[in-house]
């Protein structure tokens, strides 16, 4: 009889403790901070939490230019934005993507070939994500640990692809994420952007693959008689180590596709829905098309008449030079953040 209630003192014991752990892993912990005060349930892709900042030169006479920004200290990059405000068939841009500078730091790099002669203002301009310490206040997370949540941020990383673009030629390279990452964004560059040798080079596209929103897709026309290093950049959502992925599927495009005729300009643009906020863009051209590496990509960014007007837009635009005599089809994508699902 001793022995059969030391085996259920044991049993209940075991079953306390079981369910002890069960509520501890699933709250908040706090060291020497009230658990009232961890909020575990927070969004972690609030829309508050995306920001954008922005770097401008001119104006003045561009020519040759090459702009660099990085997201402010303690935030993530999800998209960026190459601005100009001629949007002329007589500006290149050859490159938007990220590479590391002298000091080490991760920067997204625009660059242009301005052939106008005239006074224009260029913007490098990046949305990025608070942490999560910030997002919230210090007060507000101090001294608390979600066990159910990984912190968003933790979990966006760079994929980068390189390839060689040899001289006379045209040159695709593509990207993806990786252990069933999620694609957010991504860019095209070249190792130490805007350098001289890079000047008469064009980019077509920098976009979601035709057909494959997994991968992000990169070309370049080379008519010179110099080699560059290529570099596709994805930005990756992984998935959490820990917990239900509750950001992924908040994350959804609107695009918008039609004809670029050929001998003209093509400007295309797609908007988020109402009460999304638009983190990133792609633009696309048929890459069936072997002509397509003679169109020229001159505006890749967010829509708007100025600095001021782009700062809140809501609209991705794309603009092309087609010189060929074909007609190609074009494809605009806008990467914008749902509101949560609210549960009753």
């Amino acid at each position: 009889m001793e022995q059969r209630c030391q085996l259920l003192l044991m049993a209940y014991s075991a079953f306390f403790i079981f369910i002890f752990l069960v509520f501890s892993c699933g709250s908040a912990t706090t060291d020497g901070e009230d658990a009232s005060t961890c909020n575990c349930a927070e969004d972690p892709l609030a829309q508050e939490r995306v920001t954008r900042t922005h770097g401008s030169l001119g104006p003045f006479p561009i020519l040759l230019k090459t702009l660099g920004k990085l997201c402010p200290d303690g935030e993530i990059l999800l998209g960026a934005s190459c601005e100009d405000e001629l949007v002329t068939k007589q500006i290149t841009l050859f490159g938007s993507g990220l590479e590391k500078s002298s000091d080490s730091q991760d920067y997204w790099w625009c660059s242009w070939r301005d052939r106008t002669g005239k006074d224009n203002v260029i913007t490098t301009r990046l949305m990025c994500l608070e942490s999560s310490s910030v997002a919230g206040g210090e007060s507000k997370n101090k001294g608390c640990r979600c066990h159910s949540l990984q912190p968003l941020e933790e979990r966006i990383i760079y994929n980068q692809q390189n390839q060689i673009l040899t001289a006379y030629s045209n040159g695709n390279l593509s990207v993806g994420c990786e252990d069933e990452g999620f694609l957010i964004s991504g860019g095209c560059t070249f190792s130490f952007p805007g350098g001289p040798d890079t000047d008469d080079m064009t980019m077509s596209r920098s976009g979601f693959a035709q057909g494959n929103p997994e991968l992000w897709s990169c070309a370049w026309h080379n008519p010179t008689n110099t080699e560059e290093l290529m570099l596709a950049t994805a930005i990756c959502l992984q998935p959490p180590d820990y917990g239900s992925d509750l950001t992924a599927g908040r994350i959804v495009h609107a695009t918008q596709s039609r004809p670029l005729l050929g001998d003209r300009i093509g400007h295309l643009t797609v908007s988020c829905d109402r009460n999304h906020q638009l983190i990133a863009g792609s633009c696309m051209l048929d890459i069936n098309d072997p002509m397509s590496h003679q169109i020229t990509l001159f505006y890749h960014g967010l829509s708007g008449e100025n600095i001021d007007e782009r700062e809140t837009s809501n609209t991705w635009r794309c603009a092309w030079n087609n010189p060929t005599m074909r007609n190609v089809t074009a494809t605009v994508t806008a990467v914008c953040v749902a509101p949560p699902i609210e549960r009753g």
